[in-house]
């Protein structure tokens, strides 16, 4: 009897102990980290016009910086880089997210400090041209950067885009043309901070529960209507 009335007790004020569970974990954010590379200023490497090496005699670009914010994900002492946010300062700037980053990832010591990393991302925009107004366009941004024992700790920045010329209704392909930018790279130049994110699993899951609860519930009464 005391059993019973216990349990009956229980199902009645289910949904109300479910909610102040969900309550308690919503109220919870879960900590995620994003990692922000900003690079120093790279220095201008190469020119080439149709695959031949021009040097950079007589061509001045731009000096080229990048900045990129990872979302990761954690594994130990190294954090998985998931996508990439990249915002580009040099010729033909640029700003791109959601960049795929799988198989790049940054590993710190036990002691907090970066022991290596090593990411590569790419992106390519392609347009269509206006004729008599606006070219088309077809641009491919990479940025390679390693640090740590048995890699270069540099980076390679890369444009590689096409040049046209405009014709009587249309625009004709003129050369392919290529940006290469380098430097070294520095544990420095890293920031990382904490950001509260919702866990809709966890959700998902309480109210699944409270679902369950209140069919079980629903039950009990019948049940135990049956037994009065």
């Amino acid at each position: 009897m005391i059993f019973q009335n216990f349990f009956r007790l229980f199902l009645k004020n289910a949904f109300i102990y479910c909610f102040l569970l969900m309550l308690v974990f919503w109220g919870r954010p879960v900590l995620a980290y994003q990692f922000t590379y900003t690079s120093q200023e790279l220095t201008h490497w190469w020119y080439t016009i149709n695959n031949d090496d021009h040097g950079i005699e007589g061509f001045v670009a731009p000096p080229a910086e990048f900045s990129v914010v990872f979302n990761v994900r954690e594994n130990g002492l190294t954090y998985d880089f998931l996508s990439a946010d990249v915002t580009t300062d040099s010729y033909r700037a640029v700003q791109f997210t959601s960049i795929p980053a799988s198989g790049n990832s940054i590993s710190f010591n036990k002691d907090g400090s970066i022991a290596a990393w090593n990411f590569a991302l790419e992106y390519t925009r392609i347009a269509e041209g206006v004729p008599m107004e606006t070219p088309p366009e077809h641009t491919v941004w990479r940025i390679e950067s390693s640090y740590g024992i048995d890699t270069c700790n540099c980076h390679f920045y890369s444009i590689d885009y096409q040049l046209y010329t405009p014709r009587q209704l249309s625009w004709g392909l003129a050369a392919f043309n290529s940006l290469g930018y380098g430097g070294d790279t520095s544990p420095d130049q890293w920031s990382y901070d904490a950001v509260q994110v919702p866990e809709p699993a966890s959700a998902i899951l309480l109210l699944s529960g409270i679902g369950l609860l209140g069919v079980a519930r629903l039950r009990g009464k019948a049940w135990y209507a049956g037994k009065i």
